[in-house]
């Protein structure tokens, strides 16, 4: 018994210009993304402190389920937004933090015990 086989449906595919043209044109480099530890690598300090700038908001960063993942354009702007330039001016940085003095523990205990 012979079997009658169908000819192959036709499949009909969009134009491949036409779903170009849905999403905007950007530059490779806008969309790269950097890890914690290349940001710590290009600006040769360390991973703890990549994670200060980006705990404060410093340095904006987005989640990809458990990993940290930089821009790297917001890293440039970082840069750019802290870089000393050739006029002599600085850069504004944070505020100086007031010292307070260290208190020794038995300097503490004194004082709350009266003695």
């Amino acid at each position: 018994m012979s079997r009658k086989v169908r000819p192959a449906r036709k499949r009909i595919y969009p134009e491949s210009t036409a779903l170009q043209n849905l999403a905007p044109r950007r530059k490779a480099a806008d969309e790269t993304l950097l890890t914690v530890a290349d940001v710590a690598h290009k600006l040769q300090i360390s991973r703890g402190l990549v994670y200060v700038l980006l705990r404060s908001g410093e340095l904006p960063s987005l989640w990809i389920r458990r990993l940290r993942r930089i821009r790297a354009r917001d890293l440039d702007q970082f840069i750019r937004e802290r870089w000393i330039g050739h006029s002599g001016q600085k850069a504004e940085g944070p505020p100086p933090k007031e010292k307070k003095p260290v208190e020794g523990r038995l300097a503490k205990y004194r004082r709350e015990h009266g003695h």
